[in-house]
This record gives C-alpha cells, sequence and structure tokens, in this order.
C-alpha cells in the first residue's frame, strides 16, 4: 500500500522540550511568530535544529532587541516625540522620566487620540519650543507649582478658540512668565486681559474649564459681567477685579474687587483672601455680609479674621458628626444655620470666639484617626552643645485628641479640622522646641492636599515668629513644599 503524503507543515512537527524553550527565550508567543521571523531573516523553517543553530538565531535576535532599544532611547530624548507617542496611545507615559515632560505626558495619556491633533499638537511644540524657554521651568499660583510645558498643552487643547497663528509667535522677553503671558494672548486675544488671568491655564481642577473661557472672553473685547462667574459682578467689583495683583489666582482676584468695591483696601483684601472664604462663593450673600462687617471695623485685629471665618463658618454651615454609641455616628446640622451679621459687634464676635475656642479645649474625644500625610517630618539642631542648643521639631497630628490639646495649649480652633484630615484635604503639624527648661509647643501648621502650607499659627493665632519661619523655610525645602505668599 502505498504511503500517503504528510499532511502535516513544518508548523505542525512535534516540538521537543528543548526547541519550545528556545522559542519562549527569543521572545515568540508562538511557533507562527517565530517561523515568520526566520522567514524574514532568511533562515531555516525548520524545527529541528541545531544547538549551533539555535545559539545563532538567539544572537541575532539579541542584536536586534539592542537595536530597538537603542532607538526607544533615542526617541525618548526628543520630548515632542515621546509626547505625540503617548497622545497616540503609542508609548506609556512611565517610560518619561523628566518630571515637566512626564506631567504633560500624564495628561495627554487621559485624552482622545486623533492623528490629525496630533499633527498639530507636534507643530504647535515645535514652534513654542523654537522661540521659546517653555519646555522646562514651573511657574508659581497660590503657593502650587505648575508647569510651563503643561500650561502650554492647555493652550493646544482650546486650539479651536486660536485667533492666530502659533508659529508667528515671537516673545519679546527671556522670562517664562512673560513668554507663557505672550503665547496665550498671541493665541487668543485682541485687547488686553490682566495677567493674573494666566493662572487659568495651570490649574487642574474643574474650575478650570470656565476659567479659561473668561481669559478668552476678555481677550475678545468682551465684559467681564458678561461672563459666567459664579456669582454675579456689579460694575464696581468688575472694575477692581481687573485690578487685582498679577500674582493672584482668579477665584482671589473676585475677592479683592468685591473688597475694594465694598470701600476696603489691599489689606483688607489680602487677610480676606488668606481665610477660608477666600473660595467660597456658594455662600456669598453671607460672606459679603463679612466683609461688610471687616469693613466698618478697621481696628479689628486683621489676625482675628482667621478665627473669626473659622467660627462662622463652623456655625453656619458645618454639619457635625457626634458619636452618640459604640460604632454609630449620628450626623447633626450647623449649630446656627440663620447665623447672620446683623447686630454683632467686634467684642461680642470675639467674645464668642473665645467661648467656642473653650468648648472646643473641653469636647469629649472620640475615636477619630487618620493616616499620615506622607509628608516627611522634621528635627532640626540649632545653637551650641552646652550653651544654647535648641532641638526643632515638625511632626503630625493625627488623631482628633491631638488636635483638641494643640487647640487647648495654644487657643486657637485647630480642633476643628478633624474631618478634613481624615478626608486627606488637609494635614496639620506642630511645631515644637526642646531645650534645657523643656519642650513648648510654638506654631501650628496647615498643609494641604497640594503640598501647599497654607497656615501657620501661634498662641492665640499670632504669626510665626522669625525663628519659625526659618524652620518652616528648612522643612518646605526638605520635604518638597511651597509656602503660601500669605503667611
Amino acid at each position: 500500500m502505498a504511503r500517503g503524503r504528510s499532511s502535516r507543515s513544518p508548523a505542525g512537527e512535534e516540538l521537543d522540550q528543548s526547541l519550545s524553550m528556545h522559542i519562549k527565550a527569543l521572545g515568540f508567543a508562538s511557533v507562527r511568530e517565530y517561523q515568520d521571523w526566520c522567514r524574514r531573516h532568511r533562515l531555516g523553517l525548520g524545527l529541528h535544529k541545531s544547538q549551533a543553530q539555535r545559539s545563532r538565531e538567539y544572537a541575532l535576535r539579541r542584536r536586534e532587541a539592542a537595536a530597538d532599544w537603542l532607538r526607544f532611547r533615542r526617541k525618548l530624548r526628543d520630548p515632542i516625540r515621546v509626547l505625540r507617542a503617548v497622545y497616540l496611545k503609542r508609548l506609556e507615559p512611565d517610560h518619561v522620566k523628566d518630571p515637566h515632560v512626564q506631567e504633560a505626558a500624564r495628561h495627554l495619556a487621559s485624552l482622545r487620540a486623533d492623528e490629525s491633533a496630533a499633527d498639530l499638537l507636534e507643530e504647535t511644540l515645535c514652534a513654542v519650543r523654537k522661540v521659546s524657554r517653555l519646555f522646562s521651568g514651573e511657574a508659581v499660583w497660590n503657593g502650587e507649582r505648575r508647569s510651563y510645558l503643561r500650561a502650554v498643552i492647555a493652550l493646544w487643547e482650546q486650539r479651536a478658540d486660536w485667533i492666530r497663528d502659533v508659529r508667528s509667535w515671537k516673545p519679546a522677553s527671556h522670562n517664562r512668565d512673560r513668554q507663557f503671558g505672550s503665547l496665550a494672548r498671541h493665541l487668543f486675544a485682541r485687547y488686553p486681559v490682566p495677567t493674573f488671568m494666566d493662572s487659568a491655564w495651570f490649574r487642574r481642577h474643574a474650575e478650570a474649564e470656565p476659567q479659561r473661557e473668561w481669559f478668552i472672553h476678555l481677550g475678545l473685547g468682551h465684559n467681564i459681567r458678561t461672563a459666567k462667574t459664579p456669582v454675579p459682578l456689579t460694575r464696581r467689583v468688575a472694575h477692581h477685579f481687573l485690578e487685582a495683583p498679577d500674582d493672584c489666582i482668579i477665584e482671589h482676584a473676585l475677592r479683592w474687587g468685591q473688597v475694594h468695591a465694598a470701600g476696603g483696601d489691599g489689606h483688607l483684601a489680602h487677610a480676606v483672601i488668606g481665610s477660608r472664604m477666600a473660595g467660597a462663593f456658594q455662600q456669598d450673600a453671607f460672606w459679603s455680609s463679612v466683609i461688610r462687617f471687616f469693613i466698618q471695623h478697621p481696628m479689628l485685629d486683621r489676625g482675628q479674621f482667621g478665627p473669626i471665618v473659622d467660627f462662622l463658618h463652623h456655625h453656619r454651615f458645618e454639619y457635625e458628626e457626634v458619636w452618640v454609641a459604640h460604632g454609630v455616628v449620628e450626623r447633626r446640622p450647623p449649630p446656627q444655620p440663620n447665623l447672620s451679621m446683623a447686630g454683632r459687634t467686634p467684642a461680642t464676635l470675639l467674645a464668642q470666639v473665645d467661648a467656642w475656642h473653650e468648648r472646643l479645649g473641653r469636647a469629649t474625644s472620640h475615636p477619630l484617626t487618620w493616616e499620615p500625610s506622607g509628608i516627611r517630618p522634621l528635627e532640626l539642631e540649632s545653637g551650641r552643645e552646652g550653651k544654647d542648643l535648641k532641638v526643632w521639631r515638625v511632626r503630625e497630628l493625627t488623631t482628633h485628641d491631638a488636635l483638641r490639646r494643640e487647640g487647648r495649649v495654644m487657643r486657637h480652633c485647630v480642633a476643628t479640622y478633624s474631618r478634613s484630615c481624615a478626608a486627606g484635604r488637609s494635614s496639620i503639624w506642630t511645631i515644637e522646641v526642646e531645650d534645657f527648661e523643656g519642650t513648648r509647643k510654638l506654631q501650628t501648621v496647615e498643609v494641604n492636599r497640594a503640598g501647599v502650607i497654607v497656615q501657620s499659627r501661634g498662641r492665640q493665632n499670632a504669626d510665626p515668629t522669625d525663628a519659625v519661619r526659618h524652620v518652616l523655610d528648612r522643612w518646605a525645602k526638605d520635604s518638597g513644599l511651597t509656602i503660601s505668599r500669605w503667611i
């Protein structure tokens, strides 16, 4: 009987274990992939190969991998090619090491890829890199550091509103802030736009999009009063809003306008901006009445504005969670939801604030704790051993009881921050100094989730001394924090 021809193709030959391991070592997932590679390199397609043949294949594969890696590394050297590849989902942003490029890459990776948009992205970045210094460095807005390159990406995202070609832009300054402002106005503005409006392009939060629309609105010559601002603006508020300091963020510029329109000055505006009402526009009618109260009482210690605002916020707006039994928390409404400023005097209001602080210090403790923020503490020595040696410590408070004790000793309202700390919105730190006489608390510090030191208060809300400020500066430098300009 004649033997029939085998229907087995080379891919169907039985694999011995050593050849199977060889194929895997070369990085192929299947016999077909391996044979396709052999075909491209004019190697034998059979599966029964000698050890010498396998060694040559392995060496060739290693040379290919080295060449691929070299091409990949060369690609990573050009940030524009990197950002294009990340945007088109051809490269993971984790491969990017430069922190400024990585920030932009992570954002681009979250966007929907489009080939034509990628072309304009590359064109934009090439034009900007050719004439500016915006591919490196960071701007600081409200104490938060933001990459210029990431802000350039934000300008590109708003490309539908461009009124000029990015390639025709020529900066007149070497200063990065001025260069960025010039670029934004080249792309969007026919009329002057205040410098503080540039902050819109550096923001990451939900308010960024409408604020960018306000920038474009002003740049086209429209009145800010016709923009969709969080509160209606009178003519006087709009006028003073446009004159806010260059380093304001836009919410603070709105408060600046309100304070000046009501008859206040820059010192009062700074105090208001440094309090928790700075961006609280949901309850603007009430906070506007508080601003008028401060204006009507110019001799009121501005150092008390923060505690007063905390007191008012707590009693009018803050729900309380009270432990009523083991494992049972009851959510109660604010103590005075109808609280108003009518009939109040500075003396009676400050007395109420002091009494509130006393109650906070005596409040029954409850088992509220939270995870540390991850920010590094500080221990620092000054002076000379045997003479005036001091040990300074900055440490985090991570329980409600610790905040309550801190507030009782320092006579301020830090105990009200328990919920913010537990939610990760803030972390609270104490600055202490130890010497021969013992350990003393000097200052209580709040750090927000963006790593900005936003408050530092001593006993009865005193400002930091020069010595404490030196410790704050050292801690901020060592821990990668920034210090708000309002401290």
